[in-house]
């Protein structure tokens, strides 16, 4: 709808819109202020001093927008030429914007923004530094057990909470590396104790009859040099054995590669022949390749064909045997495994010494005066072991004996198995 006047123009251009709270609107007229909002505003748009600035910088021909100081305040002025066909007069639509209170507010707000800002990162500080202290107790804790943790007492452990998360798993890793640090320690002083118990008697053998040979008297001079050699020559197997056992815990100690399992028991079977008059016989083996040491389980066979030897009677039969299985009924863990087995027909084991009889310096009571460093079952007990496997014990006195080396297929555990008896 055109407008007749340009006092109807800028009358309906006020009253169609509202000023903010820091800008107020004015209408001109020919120099002269017409309009002005109602109501109080923090923009005092009809200031003489205002109004002059705007009086020097107005212009018919363009809309000009200008910023504006006076009184130490600051404008920014919007001046807006308006004219109507048929009027000659000359209007304009003034805006007045106050930019210092504009600028104060984006300062307060930047304020309120920093110490806003500067309040959460002392809160995420403080927070912070509680959740990384009550992370990294454990690893505080595993320092000081570490720092307390000697050769004499390994017994300190850290305390896992049961968290699953990696602190917590580190701590639990800590605790088995100090159980498996402290069994090794303990089995070298046991090793230790025994070898140095076991040597003792040669020994003093050696000593006692050196010290009560007759030097005038020839035979008795031979007797005890004989004497002293053979016991000489005992200590030297008891060394040998302690070496090869303290070997099997070196990774180097079985050398593996593809093997045929029955091929090793007919190689065993044809050396035991000569350890005794016992009758050797092999029974029905599959021909299972598998990945292992041949010499160490041919070693492991032919100590229990000696075993057995020393063991039972001349006219007693000895049956050795390898034979594939899924699962082992001992050890269902193992999965598919072969089982290389050595069994006589002899007096059997006690029930009483069946929980031993894998440990070092263990003889039966029925070895006799055979002679041996008893530690042959434990050579055995480590070759299967460090080919991830076990040793079985089926014996009822009267009834022989049967040892089973379980050797799994799969590639071996880490963890050495325990040794099983029945």
């Amino acid at each position: 709808m055109p407008f007749e006047s340009l006092t109807e123009l800028l009358y309906a251009a006020m009253t169609a819109d509202v000023p903010g709270a820091h800008e107020s609107f004015a209408a001109m007229i020919d120099g002269e202020i017409v309009y002005v909002p109602a109501g109080e505003r923090t923009v005092d748009i009809t200031h003489p001093a205002l109004l002059a600035e705007i009086e020097s910088r107005r212009t018919p021909d363009r809309t000009v927008t200008t910023d504006v100081s006076y009184e130490s305040e600051l404008m920014r002025v919007a001046i807006v030429p308006v004219t109507v066909p048929g009027d000659e007069s000359q209007g304009y639509f003034i805006i007045a914007y106050d930019l210092g209170r504009f600028y104060d507010e984006v300062a307060q707000g930047a304020w309120i923004y920093a110490g806003v800002s500067l309040f959460t990162l002392l809160l995420v500080g403080v927070l912070g530094a509680g959740v990384m202290a009550r992370m990294l107790r454990p690893v505080h804790e595993i320092n000081e057990v570490a720092g307390r943790a000697d050769a004499n007492d390994l017994s300190a452990r850290v305390a896992v909470t049961g968290t699953g998360d990696e602190i917590d798993r580190l701590g639990a890793n800590f605790n088995s590396m100090l159980d498996r640090v402290q069994d090794g320690i303990e089995e070298q002083r046991r090793f230790l104790s025994d070898a140095g118990h076991e040597l003792k008697t040669p020994l003093t053998i050696i000593r006692g009859n050196l010290e009560v040979v007759d030097e005038t008297d020839p035979a008795d001079v031979v007797e005890t040099r004989d004497l002293v050699l053979d016991e000489v020559d005992r200590m030297s197997r008891i060394v040998a054995d302690l070496s090869l056992l303290a070997a099997a815990g070196h990774a180097d100690f079985i050398r593996i590669g593809p093997e045929s399992a029955a091929s090793i028991v007919s190689e065993v079977a044809a050396k035991a022949s000569s350890l005794g008059p016992q009758r050797f016989t092999v029974a029905t083996s599959v021909d299972q390749e598998m990945v292992i040491d041949r010499q160490r389980i041919a070693q492991a066979l032919l100590q229990l064909c000696r075993n057995a030897v020393n063991h039972t009677p001349p006219e007693s039969s000895v049956v050795i045997s390898a034979a594939a299985t899924s699962s082992p009924a001992t050890h269902p863990e193992a999965g598919p495994a072969v089982l290389f087995r050595v069994a006589d027909d002899g007096p059997g084991i006690p029930y009483e010494e069946q929980p031993h009889i894998f440990d070092r310096f263990r003889r039966g009571s029925g070895s006799g005066g055979t002679e041996g460093s008893g530690l042959g079952l434990a050579i055995v007990a480590a070759i299967a072991h460090a080919h991830g496997g076990w040793v079985d014990l089926e014996s009822r006195p009267g009834h022989g004996a049967a040892f089973t080396i379980v050797i799994p297929r799969t590639p071996w555990r880490t963890e050495p198995a325990p040794w099983h008896t029945s």
